[in-house]
């Protein structure tokens, strides 16, 4: 599995983070990395990260807690289309789910796509535990950390 480091958002890698862009096919599954960066300044329970591996940007998340259940939650993963299906975005989430773990977070949910298979299979093969369908129309999953 490749090494990758998470190192949050500023204001000296955000417009790198905001050029990177899921493949095609993916691209009704996920809102922009601009509009996620955005988000990010107007609700401060949410923590945005740039997915590095080793010099070079990858990908990108966001969690936080809910506002509206004050759970937590991963709003926003995405590995760019020129790094996908080498291992980094498997090996993101368990950075984010150790760091999670240290900090005492009690469990990690995620909404995704149905039709979003890919996800759906990342998320099951680190632990998550599919919930069914949220209100809001996605699939739900969540990991007891």
């Amino acid at each position: 599995m490749p090494a990758v480091e998470l190192r949050p958002i500023t204001v000296a890698n955000w417009e790198e983070a905001a050029r990177l862009e899921v493949d095609p096919s993916q691209a009704d599954f996920i809102e922009s990395n601009l509009w996620s960066i955005a988000e990010l300044q107007f609700y401060p329970s949410l923590s945005g990260y740039a997915i590095y591996a080793r010099r070079t940007m990858v990908g990108f998340l966001v969690w936080g807690l809910s506002p509206d259940d004050n759970r937590p939650w991963l709003y926003r993963f995405m590995i760019d289309r020129t790094h996908q299906k080498q291992g980094y975005g498997r090996a993101a989430l368990l950075v984010l789910i150790a760091d999670l773990r240290k900090q005492g977070v009690p469990e990690l949910n995620v909404g995704y796509h149905r039709d979003n298979t890919v996800a759906a299979h990342l998320y099951e093969s680190v632990g998550f535990v599919p919930q069914g369908l949220a209100p809001w129309g996605e699939l739900m999953a969540r990991l007891d950390l």
